[in-house]
């Protein structure tokens, strides 16, 4: 009473009970977006932003599971996370968790590529390219070399036997990780090389003719091929099976 008196036991109190309820709060997360070239890593993107809502008091967020990918491709980057309290508590069950996913994507490994320039000396001979030349220039720096490992298998076109100068193209190629064929990890352009055959250097000479004197004409009949010597390294024998015809001035 008004002079603080106990007075209940002058009561007949009925309760008519209420409820106390805690909502869940709800959040979105929205993860990231983001690529990179191929480089036979595994990829992941564990970034992400909370776009509706925001936690409650001294929570964090961590990141349980994540998307990876390894080979060219595009995905939605899936995360899930888990919320805790200031006393590292899981207190996700408190949370209602809307996910706006993002995309994770590795991008095709763009390398430049030409058969190597070869050139020899004629020796009736078939001349073919025979290796591959991976182009790195500054001034290009959008090809990249192909990725630590990983190995290059070309076939080539366009051939030369006689003198000359031609083009020698890649016709096919294939790269490899091991035993696992990689290349739709890659995107390959091809430049032409050159092929080139330059004359063969020889010294011919006639042959050294003798006779007794008899009133007739001495003529040479023949020639050889000049045999070079130590000062005349820059010329070979003519290439064998061939022969030489020659014609003579007194």
């Amino acid at each position: 009473d008004k002079d603080n008196n106990d007075v209940t036991s002058n009561y007949n109190i009925t309760f008519d009970l209420g409820t106390l309820e805690i909502l869940a709060r709800h959040i979105t997360i929205k993860t990231n977006t983001s690529s990179k070239v191929y480089d036979d890593q595994i990829y992941f993107d564990e970034a992400y932003e909370v776009t509706v809502g925001t936690l409650g008091n001294n929570h964090k967020i961590n990141v349980i599971s994540k998307t990876e990918i390894l080979n060219v491709s595009s995905v939605d980057n899936v995360l899930e996370v888990a919320i805790f309290d200031e006393e590292d508590i899981d207190v996700t069950q408190n949370y209602v968790i809307t996910y706006e996913y993002g995309t994770i994507e590795l991008t095709p490994r763009p390398m430049l590529i030409k058969p190597c320039d070869v050139e020899k000396i004629y020796d009736a001979s078939e001349l073919v390219a025979n290796s591959t030349q991976i182009l790195l220039d500054s001034n290009q720096p959008e090809y990249l070399d192909i990725v630590d490992g990983h190995t290059l298998h070309t076939t080539f076109e366009g051939s030369i036997i006689n003198v000359g100068v031609t083009n020698s193209s890649i016709s096919s190629y294939k790269i490899f990780d091991g035993d696992v064929d990689v290349t739709s990890n890659y995107i390959v352009t091809t430049v032409l090389g050159e092929i080139k055959i330059t004359p063969r250097p020889i010294i011919i000479k006639p042959v050294d003719l003798q006779k007794v004197y008899d009133g007739l004409e001495l003529v040479a009949e023949n020639a050889i091929s000049f045999i070079p010597t130590e000062n005349q390294d820059e010329y070979l024998l003519i290439v064998e099976g061939h022969e030489i015809k020659a014609k003579y001035i007194d």
